[in-house]
């Protein structure tokens, strides 16, 4: 069987309509699995972020297909999440699949207009994206515009960088750091906020991640091929507008970590 979705999901009516959805509902969750993360992984993450958005770097402060622009509290949060996922799946792998090799997280502080390529790379061969999200999120979402025909990363055509990815890998995250930072009403705010503050906000909690699933780019073309897309404006579970287009698919219908790593292993 190839890599591509389990056998049910092809005759799923989502996928088979080939159609753009102005609402949707998830059919199935896939419940979250406790992996606690440490205080280190924590402030590894708090940092590079805070660096990112409040001092040297720079972060994008729109969605490409997107209306509404984002404060440096949302860009914060953004960013803080997903150096987080790609930290925890670095050790997660690194201890628990040690006869493979998995390059090490980047903290280089970008500048305006420049962004890291590879999230991951596995044997120096398999490009990986780390896809993070809240801990409750049951949807892989891949904004359209950022995405051509054969599955390459668009923003990255241009610059030379790598723009094809082998596998996606999702991550999903307790707690979650928008409903922190909105809760302190910092989520919209554009001030440069102290450190200390929001080092103290995140380390009150505890943290968790899971690993629910991956996606082969042999899957992801298949969903930009079938037109698997909710359009800007689309509600989700009867609640959640969308802001862009996005193609997208249930985390429930993808493979496990495991599967990929087996098939890595196998590749000359």
């Amino acid at each position: 069987m190839s890599f591509l979705y389990k056998n049910e999901l092809i005759q799923n009516t989502f996928l088979a309509k080939k159609t753009m959805l102005s609402s949707y509902n998830i059919k199935t969750s896939k419940p979250f699995i406790e992996n606690t993360i440490s205080q280190n992984q924590i402030k590894q993450a708090l940092d590079f972020a805070y660096s990112m958005v409040y001092a040297d770097g720079h972060h994008r402060a729109y969605r490409s297909g997107g209306s509404i622009t984002r404060k440096k509290g949302e860009q914060f949060c953004n960013t803080f999440q997903g150096k987080l996922a790609e930290i925890v799946l670095y050790d997660f792998l690194r201890i628990n699949h040690s006869d493979i090799k998995v390059s090490e997280p980047d903290f280089s502080i970008m500048g305006k207009g420049l962004w890291d390529d590879t999230d991951l790379k596995i044997n120096d061969k398999f490009n990986i994206s780390i896809k993070s999200m809240a801990f409750f999120s049951n949807l892989l979402l891949l904004e359209t515009k950022d995405w051509d025909q054969q599955g390459a990363y668009i923003p990255n055509l241009s610059t030379g960088n790598n723009a094809l990815y082998d596998y996606f890998i999702i991550v999903r995250l307790k707690e979650d750091i928008k409903q922190l930072f909105k809760h302190e009403k910092l989520l919209y705010s554009n001030e440069n906020l102290d450190k200390n503050k929001i080092e103290k906000i995140i380390l009150s909690k505890n943290w968790y991640f899971d690993v629910p699933g991956c996606a082969s780019l042999k899957t992801i073309i298949h969903l930009i091929e079938n037109k698997n897309i909710l359009v800007k404006g689309a509600i989700l579970n009867n609640r959640t507008p969308m802001d862009a287009e996005n193609y997208f698919c249930e985390v429930s219908k993808l493979h496990p970590l495991e599967k990929m790593i087996a098939q890595i292993k196998k590749a000359p």
